[in-house]
């Protein structure tokens, strides 16, 4: 139950950074970036600012909404950090 629990931490800590852009940005900035219109999701258009979220709009809005929260692009990159790990090792 520990281990659950610290593995739990680990990845709300790392999902918190995980968007963590080239130029240092952490994951909240990066997405206030994005989301120009403040509404606290980012739109397709808004999307176009980042060629790599564009290209994966729709794997990342997990609700299919059109529009994609905080919660949905840390998720994303997230996993594909998971995943980058595990084809490294």
């Amino acid at each position: 139950m520990m281990l659950k629990k610290t593995l739990m931490a680990a990845l709300l800590v790392a999902a918190g950074t995980a968007f963590a852009a080239d130029d240092g940005q952490s994951a909240q900035e990066k997405f206030q970036q994005l989301d120009q219109d403040s509404d606290q999701n980012i739109s397709r258009s808004e999307a176009e600012q980042e060629q790599k979220i564009l290209d994966a709009f729709a794997e990342i809005d997990q609700d299919q909404d059109g529009v994609l929260s905080q919660n949905e692009l840390e998720e994303w990159k997230s996993q594909k950090k998971e995943e980058k790990k595990s084809e490294e090792q």
